[in-house]
């Protein structure tokens, strides 16, 4: 078990109805072909080499705890390809 940073305390204060639904994303235009392998690589070696991305936070007793979890072997990436799809199709989609 790890103790909580104080950004994470402030975090679980707020109560928040949907915290698992609390993220950041990100969209990444890439002009290249990128292969779903690369990605994978590159996303496990951020995984591993940043610990916190891989904090699992649960509540004991009214109190929030936080466990480092290990890494996994399967892919940590959700690919989908709308190459196919029109421009306005895309943008639906995203």
């Amino acid at each position: 078990m790890v103790p909580l940073t104080p950004i994470q305390r402030w975090f679980f204060e707020q109560e928040f109805e949907e915290q698992d639904y609390w993220n950041q994303a990100v969209l990444v235009r890439v002009e290249k072909k990128l292969e779903k392998r690369h990605l994978d690589g590159a996303m496990k070696e951020i995984l591993r080499h940043h610990d916190a991305l891989r904090l699992r936070f649960w509540e004991e007793g009214g109190e929030w705890k936080a466990e480092q979890e290990g890494m996994k072997e399967e892919g940590e990436v959700a690919w989908e390809d709308l190459s196919g799809l029109s421009k306005e199709n895309q943008r639906e989609e995203i």
